[in-house]
C-alpha cells in the first residue's frame, strides 16, 4: 500500500524481500517527491516546528460531549447520565485549520508520519496538565479490518502509543473489536450517529477488562456515539471505569 506517496506494507507482511522492495521505493520518492511541511511547504518535515507551536491545545477541562466546564475532564451530570464514560480529556479543537489539516492528513491521506506530531502534542497535553491518573489499560478505538486494510494502520493505536509511556500502561490493541463495518461518522446525520455505531464493538475477553479502569483513545469526537459505545462494550464486559483521550473535537 501506498500511503502519500510512502509505501506502507500490511501488517504481517513478511520478508527481507519486500523490506528491500519498500526502502527502495521509498528512496526514490524521497528523492522525486521529498518530504515538505504540509502547511507551509517548507523544511524536510511533514509539519515543520514552527508550524507545531502554532497548532493550539486545550489549556482548561471541559465535558467532551456538551462542552461545558467540568471537573478534571469528568462529563458534567447532564452528559452522564447518558454515557458510559467516566470522563474524557480533548487535547484541541477542530476547528483549528492547523490541527484540522494535521489529522485529515494522518487520518484520510495516510500520511503515517503526521502520527509523531499528534503524538507528541497528545503527550504536551498529559504532561502539561499532569494527568496521573492510574490506568489499567490504554486501549484505541478499534478499526473494522477492512477500513485497517485500506489505510494500513489505526490512527488511534498510533496516538495510544504516544501516550503510553507517560502513563507507564501498555497498549492493548486486540481486547476491543470492532465486529461490523459502519459508514464514517462524519458522513451520517447528527440523528443517525447512533444507530449507525450501535453494537458496533465487543470485547474479545471479558477476563482482561473485568473490575479495570482504562483509557479509551481516539482522533475526533464530534457527537461522541463512537466513543461511548465503545465504552459500553468494555462496561458490559466488566470494567470498573473508562475514560477517553481525545485529539480534537468536532
Amino acid at each position: 500500500m501506498i500511503t502519500h506517496g510512502r509505501l506502507t506494507l500490511p501488517s504481517g507482511s513478511n520478508a527481507h524481500s519486500m523490506d528491500t522492495v519498500r526502502n527502495a521505493w521509498n528512496w526514490v520518492l524521497d528523492i522525486l517527491f521529498p518530504i515538505r511541511c504540509i502547511h507551509c511547504s517548507r523544511g524536510e518535515k511533514w509539519v515543520c516546528d514552527e508550524c507545531v507551536k502554532k497548532i493550539r491545545i486545550h489549556t482548561n477541562f471541559f465535558c467532551p460531549i456538551c462542552g461545558h466546564f467540568s471537573f478534571y475532564g469528568e462529563l458534567c451530570i447532564h452528559c452522564a447520565k447518558r454515557s458510559y464514560l467516566k470522563g474524557a480529556w480533548v487535547i484541541g479543537d477542530y476547528r483549528d485549520e492547523l490541527m484540522k489539516k494535521t489529522i485529515k492528513h494522518f487520518k484520510y491521506r495516510y500520511v503515517k508520519g503526521v502520527g509523531d506530531v499528534l503524538s507528541a502534542l497528545a503527550l504536551e497535553y498529559v504532561r502539561m496538565h499532569a494527568i496521573h491518573k492510574q490506568f489499567d489499560m490504554i486501549i484505541p478505538v478499534p478499526l473494522h479490518e477492512r477500513k485497517k486494510l485500506s489505510r494500513g494502520f489505526n490512527q488511534s493505536e498510533t496516538l495510544a502509543k504516544g501516550v503510553s509511556a507517560y502513563f507507564h500502561v501498555p497498549v492493548s490493541s486486540d481486547i476491543v473489536v470492532r465486529k461490523r463495518f459502519t459508514q464514517p461518522q462524519s458522513t451520517v446525520f447528527v440523528k443517525k450517529k447512533l444507530k449507525n455505531i450501535k453494537g458496533a464493538f465487543f470485547v474479545s475477553d471479558s477476563s482482561q477488562v473485568l473490575g479495570k479502569t482504562i483509557l479509551l483513545v481516539d482522533d475526533v469526537v464530534t457527537s461522541g456515539a463512537t466513543l461511548n459505545e465503545c465504552a459500553r462494550a468494555l462496561h458490559t464486559a466488566g470494567a470498573k471505569e473508562i475514560w477517553g483521550l481525545i485529539m480534537a473535537k468536532g
